[in-house]
């Protein structure tokens, strides 16, 4: 479709140095730690100070407690400066919360959360096994909070982010890449998400696939600016990865997932990427 994604992918494959990638494309990265690992309110801020994400993930919503620190957060690491020195840039760092189902969402606005994380998958059979739902179910909950969230005044401040699973494989199967841009599509287009995460769950997504989805998905009309991706790595696909992740760049894909504790994830042969994929950053203080 771009006539010159093979020069494209040629460059970036024998590239040495792509530090302008990473000045050009400065990496949007959401720290997704506290998801796989229960960790304190000490080691968040620890991230925060030593990791310097520009986002958080704080895991779902259960309690009064996760209120609490959802607002002392916002409150003390609400926002970071980046850039070089004297030419800083002030932005927002949000700290997501997972909304599973309308009530929570409901609990969320009533608490004044604004940062609204959820989950989906390709396939129905990982649904079934991790949150004992189909897709039709999810699209049907994600028309309700849709409709609920329509209707608040302060709708368009909100940050909503979508965990798209298995868009390459899952385990219980391969996905057909053009299904996968299909249903992409439907939830940029139904739903209003801020932001797209496309999760290679298996760590098998393949460079075809790969270019194939980014390229169509932008083709038809989601902005580079909304996607981003959350790479699963092991020592066989790692140098894969690099090259997904300066291909994006390039495409103007800019936001990742990370994770200070890469080992803790539902996996024994997978780590979530760590931030060593992206050493080359512009500083964020």
């Amino acid at each position: 479709m771009y006539k010159s994604s093979n020069d494209i992918r040629k460059w970036i494959f024998q590239c040495k140095n792509r530090f302008h990638l990473y000045t050009k494309c400065n990496p949007i990265l959401t720290d997704i730690s506290p998801k796989h690992k229960k960790i304190n309110q000490n080691q968040i801020i620890d991230i925060l100070k030593i990791e310097k994400p520009s986002n958080l993930f704080l895991g779902c919503l259960t309690s009064e407690k996760d209120v609490f620190l959802y607002h002392s957060l916002n409150n003390q690491y609400g926002f970071y400066k980046e850039g070089p020195k004297n030419y800083e840039v002030l932005k927002k760092r949000h700290f997501f919360i997972e909304i599973p189902c309308l009530k929570s969402l409901e609990y969320a606005i009533q608490k004044k959360i604004d940062s609204l994380a959820f989950e989906t998958s390709i396939s129905n059979t990982y649904l079934q096994k991790t949150l004992q739902k189909t897709v039709t179910d999810i699209k049907m909950d994600f028309c309700e909070m849709h409709k609920f969230m329509n209707q608040l005044p302060h709708y368009e401040h909100l940050q909503k982010k979508l965990t798209i699973h298995c868009v390459a494989e899952c385990p219980y199967g391969k996905t057909d890449p053009i299904y996968v841009v299909r249903e992409i599509l439907e939830y940029d287009r139904q739903y209003d998400f801020t932001e797209i995460c496309l999760c290679d769950t298996n760590g098998t997504m393949e460079w075809d696939d790969f270019e194939y989805i980014i390229q169509y998905c932008i083709f038809f009309g989601i902005s580079p600016s909304k996607l981003s991706f959350q790479f699963h790595v092991c020592s066989k696909n790692r140098p894969m990865v690099k090259k997904m992740i300066h291909y994006a760049l390039y495409m103007g894909i800019c936001k990742f997932d990370v994770s200070t504790y890469p080992e803790y994830i539902p996996s024994r042969t997978l780590e979530n990427v760590s931030y060593e994929f992206f050493i080359v950053r512009s500083q964020i203080t």
